[in-house]
């Protein structure tokens, strides 16, 4: 039982990547240009539909 116990643990190490570089946030710039081109989006979208395609 116990060397049941044991091999799980060694294998991860084994494939484990070496050298894992750690997680860097995306800039706040990007996350700002992301949420402004979305809202663009929707708000183009429903001018389109309330100003254009309603008048036809």
């Amino acid at each position: 039982m116990d060397e049941q116990k044991k091999s799980p643990q060694t294998e991860p190490d084994e494939t484990a990547v070496p050298n894992q570089e750690p997680y860097v946030p995306r800039p706040k710039w990007q996350i700002i240009a992301a949420w402004f081109f979305l809202i663009l989006m929707v708000l183009s979208t429903i001018l389109y539909y309330y100003w254009i395609a309603y008048r036809y």
